[in-house]
């Protein structure tokens, strides 16, 4: 689950599907069709949605219209999606990898960077494994514990 400025709250199911929820009257605002199970959701402060799911994709929403944007391949399940200030996108993926990815540019996709999980860190966001990545703990200055693969 993720929260957004304007009160949205996210939650990604087992069925497929992303939820949008009203949380000051708890109103189900939208529901979006990732296709495939979703074990993380993220906001950005611009107002795009990142969805990633068991299929190996992150998908991009934007919140207002409720589009699907963008679908980035990451090859693995993702169980770990997160946004830093800039708006770089962070997924944390069950083979041990984290990509980042600048959704700044118009081909996100293209100029991804993958980092293999060479150490276990702890930090605000909880623990970062193998199986994933809470964009908190990571922060731009901590990719020393990272090895470019």
């Amino acid at each position: 689950m993720a929260f957004d400025a304007q009160g949205l709250l996210a939650s990604g199911s087992d069925d497929g599907t992303v939820k949008l929820w009203d949380v000051k009257s708890g109103a189900l605002k939208q529901t979006l069709q990732a296709q495939s199970r979703v074990w993380s959701v993220a906001f950005d402060a611009q107002g795009l949605l990142a969805s990633g799911s068991r299929d190996g994709t992150v998908k991009l929403w934007d919140v207002k219209s409720g589009a699907l944007k963008q679908t980035l391949q990451a090859q693995s399940p993702i169980n770990s999606v997160a946004f830093d200030a800039q708006g770089l996108l962070a997924s944390g993926s069950y083979d041990g990898t984290v990509k980042l990815w600048d959704v700044t540019q118009e081909q996100a996709g293209k100029d991804s960077r993958k980092y293999k999980l060479s150490s276990t860190l702890w930090g605000r966001g909880g623990a970062l494994g193998e199986s994933g990545c809470q964009w908190q703990c990571l922060g731009r200055r901590s990719w020393g514990f990272f090895t470019q693969g």
